[in-house]
């Protein structure tokens, strides 16, 4: 999981470290566009990433009630 956030974390980390993670008021309509299409993947991938952590969180809760301590070691280990 921590390999999966590396990506966004490194953009995310440029961004800012060049000072484009702030949206200018005055350039703001010229920009629309493309700030959209980057904003909205970055919102697809904080969406499929949280269901990952979600599903394997439930998985992680299932297998520790109901099932045997070896097969817990074994799917997560």
């Amino acid at each position: 999981m921590f390999l999966v956030s590396l990506p966004p974390a490194y953009y995310n980390l440029k961004r800012y470290l060049s000072k484009q993670h702030l949206v200018d008021v005055t350039e703001v309509f010229r920009v629309l566009n493309a700030e959209k299409k980057v904003r909205l993947v970055k919102l697809g991938f904080y969406v499929v990433f949280f269901g990952l952590v979600i599903t394997r969180l439930a998985l992680s809760v299932i297998f520790v009630v109901f099932g045997d301590d070896d097969e817990t070691i074994h799917w997560f280990g």
